[in-house]
């Protein structure tokens, strides 16, 4: 007797189509909306561009209150930002950003199967019974200036908007060395050994601090505060950009920061739909194709041979005993289960 077997599910490639589809139609969607609020801020940023007006920054005039303004000068601090974890700090600085890794166990797939590898990352991964991590015993944090300002104005923006650098304490403080930690290769560490030969559960931790700058901000009044500007179309926007520069400058940062925006999401969007077109494709496999191997077997063997349950395997059959393979048909035997 001759028989055919298709090694496997249906059920699963069915699953693996609606799933690519729904991934599809969502990326599509994230496309359209993006493609909509990129309009919306061209068009708000086309208003304010003919509605502001230049106003000294070392006075608040009351007579532009609820009104568009651009204002540029330094933008200060008195208090400063500090990390009271580390004692670090300084009365320039309008931001720290500390960012905390931790050397440990991470798994990722090769050949269908599951490695581990050792490596730094900034979020715990479970590891296992074999590969334990430890807990994160130290979070990343970010310390802000609260009185960060531009001569009379209140500074209301992101931060974000502007670079920073990375800067380490000039000092460890008494009670960080007690603990174990040391500066090294701009960094600072608590290792169980030498940080340039680090174990599972050691720490690495570094600064990322923005410092007094100058900046050009345009936005509504509002008391002592720029705050966002509310255009007709009901798109809300408070553009901050480094350097002084006069409104054609700062518009101009708005719009290229729309259109980066912009075309950062096409791509993500674009991406994603040919993932899910991806998916579609390897579904419909799983229900019309397959790789099919024709068994001869003995009169007294009269059953089907059952699919192969193994991943890759040299066959993509499993002969019931008794039954010979005389042809295959196959393209990727680990496609199929």
């Amino acid at each position: 007797m001759v028989a055919s077997t298709r090694s496997g599910s249906a059920l699963g490639g069915g699953v693996a189509g609606l799933g690519g589809v729904a991934f599809f139609c969502a990326c599509a969607w994230l496309i359209t909306a993006n493609e909509s609020r990129t309009a919306l801020r061209t068009d708000a940023i086309d208003e304010l561009e003919t509605v502001v007006k230049s106003v000294p920054a070392d006075a608040v005039d009351p007579a532009n209150q609820g009104k568009p303004v651009h204002i540029k000068g330094r933008l200060e601090t008195e208090t400063g930002a500090r990390d009271e974890e580390f004692h670090f700090g300084g009365d320039d600085l309008l931001s720290i950003q500390r960012t905390v890794e931790m050397y440990q166990w991470t798994s990722y797939k090769k050949d269908n199967q599951t490695r581990w590898k050792m490596e730094w990352d900034d979020d715990r991964n479970n590891g296992d019974s074999s590969h334990p991590n430890p807990p994160f015993p130290l979070q990343a944090a970010r310390s802000t200036a609260n009185d960060a300002h531009v001569g009379a104005f209140a500074f209301t923006g992101d931060f974000d908007e502007f670079d920073d650098q990375h800067q380490l304490p000039a000092e460890l403080d008494s009670s960080l060395r007690d603990q174990g930690w040391v500066s090294y290769d701009g960094r600072l560490y608590l290792s169980a050994g030498a940080p340039d030969r680090p174990q599972v559960g050691d720490l690495r931790v570094e600064f990322d601090v923005l410092k007094e700058l100058e900046i050009s901000e345009i936005g509504t009044q509002e008391g002592q505060s720029i705050v966002k500007w509310r255009a007709s179309n009901d798109d809300a926007l408070l553009v901050a950009a480094p350097g002084l520069l006069e409104i054609p400058g700062v518009i101009a940062h708005a719009r290229s920061s729309n259109a980066t925006q912009a075309w950062l999401s096409r791509v993500a969007g674009v991406g994603g739909m040919a993932l899910g077109l991806g998916m579609v494709f390897r579904g419909w496999l799983g229900i019309f194709g397959g790789y099919r191997c024709s068994v001869r077997c003995s009169s007294a063997r009269r059953s089907r041979p059952a699919p192969c349950s193994a991943a890759g395997s040299a066959s993509c059959c499993c002969r019931p005993p008794g039954c010979t393979l005389i042809r295959r048909r196959s393209m990727r035997c680990s496609r199929w289960r």
